[in-house]
């Protein structure tokens, strides 16, 4: 309950401090379009930016504002190079930002950190384009996978460490038991459910592995045997107050970004 009360306090300060940051934005992108006032709608901006923190309860000079600009814009240019990395994958702006747009709807349904989240994902469509994992099996997968790291509590360098496993078997052709090992170091043990998932016992599954005879495209069952496995705990585990402050720093980062765009434009 008291975590309840303390969210819904934070949530309530954040509106506020995002309509003093949104105005904060919108002065500094008027700047763009009004060169010769730029000194003095710069001063307008910090002063709003200013007054966006001191809704949060928080006091800081110019020269905090300024640090503050320059991480937004760094949130910016980080979310700009996932959206090229993107485009490059998967052939359109469009379907980057379908995707982008997708990372976050899982962060929020899971409370994951959603830059982080992001990050992991890029490298998936790279490593699954031009083959039969291209497209939906890929976001089941990464479905999948953030099912399981929210489920089993793992932190945010033993999730990247699982999906960098499935995207060197996309890129090899071939599951073997040097990715499956990278998994269970992980926290992430596939073996049954990748057994499961191809109607073998795990002994089979081994000498399968031995011989060369498990492809890329079992990564398509693995996807749905970890969301059967791990769907349920997750939603339980997105209810926790890890979830919940996850969330909430995903608002932050998301205003952030927006500031920072606005950042980017005019200057």
């Amino acid at each position: 309950m008291a975590e309840e009360v303390l969210l819904a306090i934070i949530r309530a300060e954040l509106s506020q401090f995002r309509r003093e940051m949104q105005e904060a934005s919108a002065i500094v992108q008027r700047t763009s379009q009004h060169s010769t006032q730029s000194m003095g709608t710069l001063t307008s901006a910090i002063g709003a930016a200013r007054a966006g923190l001191a809704a949060l309860g928080v006091s800081v000079g110019v020269a905090g504002v300024v640090a503050l600009g320059k991480q937004a814009v760094d949130s910016a240019r980080q979310m700009e190079g996932f959206t090229l990395s993107l485009k490059n994958a998967q052939g359109s702006l469009a379907a980057a930002q379908h995707s982008l747009a997708f990372v976050r709807q899982e962060a929020d349904r899971l409370g994951l950190d959603v830059q982080k989240a992001t990050r992991q994902f890029v490298s998936l469509p790279n490593a699954t384009r031009g083959t039969s994992l291209e497209g939906e099996a890929t976001r089941n997968l990464f479905v999948g996978l953030s099912e399981a790291s929210r489920t089993l509590g793992l932190n945010t360098d033993q999730y990247g460490r699982a999906l960098l496993a499935v995207s060197q078997i996309a890129l090899k052709g071939k599951v073997q038991q040097e990715e499956l090992l990278q998994l269970a170091e992980a926290g992430i043990s596939v073996q049954k459910a990748l057994a499961d998932s191809r109607g073998k016992t795990t002994q089979e599954l081994a000498k399968m592995l031995e011989q060369g005879q498990v492809g890329r495209e079992a990564l398509v069952g693995l996807g749905e045997a970890l969301r059967k496995d791990f769907g349920q705990g997750a939603v339980e585990g997105a209810q926790l107050a890890q979830a919940s402050f996850a969330r909430l720093g995903n608002e932050v980062q998301a205003l952030g970004a927006s500031v920072g765009k606005g950042l980017l434009s005019a200057f």
